[in-house]
């Protein structure tokens, strides 16, 4: 394309000089040979004009084909920047959460140091309650059975008496642990609607045994 660029103006300026010889012989004018010159002239002008607008036009496509197959990327470093950052930040939350986990072990450790000393101690006033309610008892055993003592030594008239005064809980319990014979004597003289009220509280307590 480039080489038929080259060889029109030389041809157009062959021609036009051919024809200012031809119209110089034939007519012998003076006035000819100049205007055939300003044609020749404008002529190669535009041989010019074209033939740069080739180059041009050749440069363009070159331009073109050197130009990158692929279309522009974006950035690379700038996203791997972008990737990194968003590792550190998730790395950070994720010690941040990491830290709190312990934190709140550590607090359910202490939590649980402070409940099993608690229960230690409860376990222990427990065992110390529960000697001392068999202390008591045991007391109350002793008690219970030096008044019963009391009881079966008196006359079975002042036992009655004294008897007849207590509420009848505390009555039956009184007779039902005496023996049978002493606790008949003392029922023979208490008065006969409360020795029936307390006779219906031993048979009671015979079922219950």
């Amino acid at each position: 394309m480039r080489l038929l660029f080259k060889i029109i103006p030389i041809i157009a300026v062959i021609k036009l000089l051919f024809l200012v010889l031809l119209l110089g012989f034939k007519g012998g004018d003076a006035e000819m040979p100049k205007a055939a010159y300003a044609e020749s002239a404008k002529a190669a002008e535009k041989v010019q004009k074209i033939e740069k607008k080739g180059e041009q036009k050749k440069d363009e496509k070159v331009e073109k084909m050197a130009a990158p197959v692929f279309p522009s990327q974006p950035d690379a470093g700038a996203k791997e920047s972008e990737l990194l950052a968003a590792i550190e930040k998730r790395q950070k939350e994720l010690d941040k959460r990491e830290e709190n986990i312990k934190a709140q072990e550590e607090r359910l450790k202490t939590l649980r140091s402070d409940v099993e000393a608690r229960i230690n101690e409860l376990n222990k006033i427990k065992a110390e309650a529960e000697k001392t309610l068999k202390a008591i008892e045991a007391i109350n055993k002793e008690e219970f059975a030096h008044i019963i003592k009391i009881y079966e030594a008196m006359p079975a008239e002042e036992a009655a008496t004294r008897l007849s005064k207590l509420d009848n809980e505390m009555a039956v319990k009184i007779l039902s642990n005496m023996k049978g014979k002493t606790a008949g004597k003392i029922l023979s003289v208490v008065e006969p609607a409360k020795a029936a009220e307390l006779t219906q509280g031993l048979g009671k307590v015979k079922k219950g045994k």
